[in-house]
């Protein structure tokens, strides 16, 4: 019979995403029957979504949509909507359809005007960027200079924008340095020469600073004007332990065997500590990472005055009840059970995910077994 031509079969629940000849996306249809669609000028990009154009889609027309320029029909007797869930949803969202978010661009193509249509007004937020594309201010639909990036900061109800006597608040670096909230008042930042941040205070009085090691990798936190009895005590309230620190409690044979040379070991925070590592009660045998850099063992302990902010420079003390977790991975890196944190106290019982992916590598279903014994030897069917 020779070579026919065969439709290609149309599996699944993917959306089919259409781009013009410059590769950006125009319109996506989703396997509901909605779409979205994006428009876009030299001036202006309006995005529809799927809302926006219901009254096209597919979804609408199968839901045999009453008139949305009426009210919606009830019961004169209850008052209850007289049409079905499907028709009260279509509806509903006729009601703010067109409505799309439309975007001003300058003459550099960034968009310094954001409008949002409610269908009856519309509210326009103002980006102002200098010549770098770097922020300047925002100003609100209300008019209000909701966030500035430049020095001195203008009044937040000042209706004109500045236009002299301000300096920008950017490093050499294009780092910023300074930024003036409506809401959260003044914060000045510095970062250090590797780039990661160093110094950080604002108007709440606290100041805040990082330290790192050879390898900047972070290793504390740490600040001052938190403590409401002395404002000049320093706190320590974030630390990390790595599994190379030296006089860390590990042996050399241990980093090796648990893979934690390079690796947080331990992570002192607000809440408590989190050691990566802990014991098998299966096995008798302590775990922490794998060969590729998986966790498979932590526990959590948390601080006995959990209401107050730690110092861990002070070794704050712990609850004795601990929280373990573990997980298990396949050859993809992907968790397959997860045994789900629970206290070491006697008689706990413990929780079991066991997650399914599908050929796309996809999440495809949750198994959970609860209140179990112990943890399990191998994956459950």
């Amino acid at each position: 019979m020779g070579h026919q031509f065969e439709e290609s079969q149309t599996v699944g629940v993917s959306s089919i995403i259409a781009y013009d000849a410059i590769g950006r996306v125009i319109r996506t249809d989703h396997p509901d029957g909605s779409f979205s669609h994006v428009e876009f000028s030299p001036w202006h990009i309006r995005n529809f979504d799927p809302n926006d154009t219901v009254k096209e889609s597919a979804w609408y027309a199968a839901r045999n949509p009453v008139d949305p320029d009426q009210p919606l029909p009830r019961n004169p007797l209850t008052g209850a909507p007289a049409v079905t869930l499907d028709q009260r949803a279509a509806w509903l969202a006729a009601q703010h359809a067109d409505t799309p978010a439309l975007s001003l661009l300058d003459s550099l193509g960034r968009a310094v005007i954001s409008v949002a249509d409610t269908g009856s007004e519309t509210h326009g937020t103002v980006t102002h960027l200098d010549a770098e594309g770097k922020l300047l201010w925002i100003r609100d639909a209300r008019n209000n200079l909701v966030m500035q990036y430049i020095t001195p900061a203008v009044p937040n109800d000042q209706l004109n924008d500045p236009t002299a006597d301000f300096a920008p608040c950017y490093d050499i670096a294009g780092n910023l340095l300074f930024q003036h909230s409506m809401d959260a008042g003044d914060r000045w930042m510095l970062n250090d020469a590797a780039g990661k941040p160093l110094v950080a205070w604002g108007d709440r009085g606290h100041l805040l600073w990082s330290t790192y090691d050879a390898l900047q990798r972070p290793l504390a936190r740490y600040v001052k004007g938190a403590d409401p009895q002395d404002p000049q005590h320093i706190l320590q309230f974030e630390r990390i332990i790595y599994g190379d620190t030296p006089n860390n409690g590990l042996t050399d044979p241990q980093k090796v065997a648990l893979n934690l040379r390079g690796r947080a070991y331990q992570h002192f925070d607000t809440a408590g500590v989190v050691t990566s590592i802990g014991r098998n009660p299966l096995t008798d045998a302590d775990e922490a990472f794998d060969f590729k850099g998986n966790l498979l063992r932590s526990t959590r302990q948390l601080l006995q005055d959990y209401k107050g902010l730690p110092d861990w420079s002070q070794n704050p003390p712990l609850a004795a009840e601990r929280f373990v977790s573990s997980t298990v991975y396949d050859g993809l890196n992907r968790p397959t059970q997860l045994t789900a944190p629970h206290s070491n106290q006697p008689n706990t019982k413990i929780n079991l995910i066991q997650p399914r992916y599908n050929a796309a590598n996809l999440l495809d279903g949750l198994a959970v077994w609860l209140e179990q014994a112990t943890e399990a030897p191998a994956l459950l069917d």
